[in-house]
């Protein structure tokens, strides 16, 4: 079984590779090179893809079915949902397996924007992020849509995508971003997927642990960003969700 994450990123992919590494014997790989990103990303979602994106589209595969052992393969990367998720279900019909991990929008926000600074300008955000215009989407964007607008549409287009893909997939798990510490939401997702395992009690402080913890101050300027430039909700991001980020405040 070919085993994916359905994930937005900043989810703790690379921490479920650790684990996926270090406590079972399933080839494991986090955002393996080809990541299907970019420009590739694009062409396959407006369904137009070039001979040189049909060219990675094949090493990603080739690389897959090379790398599985006993069956077996894992992959944690939020471009599989956002990119290459019909063409592998296309590719393995009734072999693959679809992990997918929830966490709230108001922390999913924050984090991607902290995240976006590294690097060059714009460089991360450009890469990872769906164009509410493509042709493939599930649910298509309103123009002009700001930056967090964007983002949160990503948010809700990744999850209709995996609940499409779900119908399909020969097994799935959903999981907590708060539980990615919990060795009993691990138990059961590895018997989910009929997978052998030696887990800890307790799993150890590692650099790989995935902890986007935000604190009241950090939570509150991010709200207040969000009553700046984004002062009216769009179609996709509706009142009642809104009052839910804002609520955040309360709950601190």
């Amino acid at each position: 079984m070919k085993i994916f994450v359905a994930s937005t990123g900043r989810c703790g992919t690379k921490f479920m590779t650790w684990v996926f590494r270090n406590y079972t014997n399933v080839p494991s790989f986090h955002e393996p090179y080809p990541k299907l990103t970019g420009k590739e990303s694009e062409e396959i979602n407006a369904g137009r893809i070039s001979p040189e994106t049909r060219q990675e589209i094949t090493k990603k595969f080739d690389f897959i079915e090379a790398q599985s052992k006993a069956g077996f393969y894992f992959e944690s990367s939020n471009m599989f949902i956002k990119s290459f998720w019909k063409l592998a279900m296309e590719r393995w019909p009734e072999d693959v397996g679809i992990i997918y991990i929830r966490r709230d929008l108001a922390n999913y926000l924050i984090s991607f924007t902290r995240r976006g600074k590294r690097g060059k300008k714009g460089r991360f955000h450009s890469v990872f992020l769906l164009r509410p215009e493509a042709k493939g989407n599930l649910m298509p964007g309103p123009e002009g849509m700001s930056f967090y607008e964007t983002v949160a549409w990503n948010y809700y287009e990744v999850m209709a995508r995996y609940l499409k893909a779900r119908e399909t997939a020969i097994r799935f798990y959903e999981m907590e971003f708060s539980e990615i510490n919990n060795i009993q939401t691990w138990r059961h997702l590895f018997k989910t997927f009929e997978i052998e395992h030696t887990l800890p009690n307790n799993f150890p402080e590692t650099p790989d642990r995935h902890q986007s913890i935000f604190d009241t101050k950090t939570k509150l300027l991010c709200l207040e960003h969000l009553k700046q430039n984004w002062p009216e909700p769009r179609t996709i991001v509706d009142s009642e969700t809104m009052a839910q980020l804002k609520g955040d405040q309360d709950e601190l």
